[in-house]
Formats: structure tokens, sequence, C-alpha cells
């Protein structure tokens, strides 16, 4: 890396840049990094809300958010799995941060004190980015973009579906990546899909 640096004409400031390992070992292999000739420290206290939460959303995160059209997580237990990966890591911000959060209590009011967002919250997010872009051209599909049913009312109705979804008989076919997002687009309210 430093050398593709030096080629590059990227200078960096040594004085700036740490290590830091992960392990599972109680008993962790100690190496010494180095660029050029300098060697780097190690950085060891992770106390710090954003640094804690730059990592969980890169190292952890971002799996739940790759690809999310094609598996979608739809029954109870897999949603329930996810919510305990995201739920332990805020038990581990309460406890390295201090703030006190009493066992029983609701993750939620947590998740909003961390100014994070729910998964349920993140993945409505994420679909509704995609049926947006998909619907603007923004993303070239058009395989996907013709299984895109608009519903068309024939009188005014109160409460109106943008996208019409036909009758599944499967769990599978229901939780297909167009069906997914045409009910995203209909449990949006506050989207206007068309405005760029």
């Amino acid at each position: 890396m430093y050398k593709w640096c030096q080629q590059n004409v990227m200078h960096l400031n040594l004085k700036k840049c740490f290590y830091i390992t992960f392990y599972l070992k109680k008993q962790p292999i100690q190496l010494n990094y180095s660029l050029g000739n300098i060697n780097l420290l190690k950085y060891t206290i992770l106390e710090d809300e954003s640094a804690l939460k730059t990592l969980f959303y890169s190292l952890i995160r971002s799996h739940f958010d790759y690809a999310l059209l094609i598996w979608h997580p739809y029954l109870v237990t897999q949603i329930q799995d996810l919510n305990k990966i995201q739920n332990n890591f805020i038990r581990f911000l309460c406890y390295q941060c201090f703030v006190y959060r009493s066992p029983p209590s609701d993750y939620n009011v947590t998740i909003r004190f961390f100014n994070m967002q729910s998964l349920e919250q993140r993945f409505m997010q994420i679909k509704s980015k995609f049926l947006f872009k998909l619907l603007n051209n923004m993303i070239d599909c058009p395989e996907l973009l013709q299984n895109i049913n608009f519903k068309i009312n024939s009188i005014n109705h109160r409460f109106v579906n943008l996208f019409y979804i036909k009758h599944s008989t499967t769990n599978y076919m229901r939780n297909s990546p167009s069906n997914i997002s045409m009910s995203t687009g209909n449990s949006t309210k506050n989207i206007d899909f068309f405005e760029i």
C-alpha cells in the first residue's frame, strides 16, 4: 500500500496512521506493522461512539444491505435473528459509551439515542431508493421494470395504491424482487417516485 501511494504521489501522514486488530482468542498473536520505515501504533481503545458505529456499518450492516431485494428476509425468525445482531451491538455500544440501559428496555429508544435506524427502517429506505432509481431510469434493468404493474383506478378512491400486485400462492413469488419493490412503493406514502 505504501509503495502504491508513493507511485501515485499520495503522501500519507504516518503520524495519523494506526492499525487495529480483531480477534476471538484470549492470547492473540502480536505483530508489528510498518509503512515505509516507520512502525505504526496500535489503536487499542475503542470507546468513541462514531468509531464503533463506523465499524458496525462497514463490517456488519453492509452485509445486511447488500442485494437486499434478492435475499429479503420475510420470515419472522429471519427478522428476529437479524435484529439480535444489531441489538447485541447496541448493548455493546451502551457499555462502551457508559450509557445506562435497563436490561428489558426497548431497543428502539436506544437506537434513536445513538441516532441510528432500526433494521426495518433501513430496509424500507433501501427498497424505496431502489424503486425510485428503477422508475427514473437510474438503474437500467428493463427485465425488472417490465414486471412493475401500475394500478389504474376506475373511480377515485380515498386510499390509492400506486402499484398492482398480482396474487401469489407461494411465499417465494410473493417475495420476489418486483413484488417486494411494488409492496414497498404502496406502503411508502411520503415519496413521489416520479419527481427527480
